[in-house]
């Protein structure tokens, strides 16, 4: 309400300067009526590109609200592994993330969301524990290199757990976000070299079922 009573007094008073002294006594004199009008039409857009700050302003703290929230991605098929099981941890974990985002935007209670990392932690363990039992039963060849991927993505996991232990307030958005980029990145890049492996394994059990 400030702002749009700084902006209103401004127009009036650049109204008031305008009608009072700068058209009956400089610019009728000089220039007769065309004058004038030139002057008005100045005057009329003077005042529209003053408010349109203001609704400019206004637009710009509504999006910078709306900000934090465009950090929510929801999974897509595009992560699928062709494993229904490890498809649903997949969709779990953005779950997560997404409700942990929505949590610090929203400023909820520490406690809530300390837990909520707890939980995020767990089932990290548990998704890359399936992930492996999967592979290992059918033969994964590089499952070790693999399974060290998942090591190091936990101990990243568990550092970012030990620098909120203290206090929660010290992780952001923004160190969400870098994790979830990293899970991201393992699905894109890591996951898709087991793929065809799994692709193929199912392939040669559906040709043996047949005979």
């Amino acid at each position: 309400m400030l702002k749009i009573g700084i902006r209103i007094i401004g127009i009036g008073l650049l109204h008031s300067f305008l009608y009072g002294y700068l058209v009956p006594f400089v610019i009728y004199p000089r220039f007769g009526k065309d004058g004038i009008t030139f002057a008005v039409i100045v005057a009329i857009m003077v005042s529209i590109g003053i408010m349109a700050t203001l609704w400019l302003g206004k637009n710009k703290k509504k999006k910078q609200r709306r900000e934090p929230m465009t950090n929510i991605i929801e999974w897509d098929k595009k992560y699928s592994v062709d494993e229904p099981e490890l498809d649903e941890c997949q969709k779990q974990l953005m779950d997560m993330f997404n409700t942990l985002i929505e949590m610090k935007t929203k400023k909820s209670d520490p406690k809530d969301v300390a837990n909520l990392i707890t939980e995020l932690n767990d089932f990290f363990k548990i998704f890359f524990s399936k992930e492996e039992k999967i592979l290992g039963r059918k033969g994964y060849p590089d499952l070790d290199t693999h399974a060290k991927s998942h090591r190091r993505f936990i101990k990243k996991a568990i550092v970012l757990r030990r620098e909120i232990a203290e206090d929660v307030d010290n992780l952001s958005v923004e160190d969400i976000v870098e994790l979830r980029s990293l899970l991201i990145a393992h699905f894109e890049t890591v996951d898709t070299m087991f793929i065809p492996f799994l692709r193929i394994h199912k392939y040669v059990e559906e040709c043996e079922n047949k005979k």
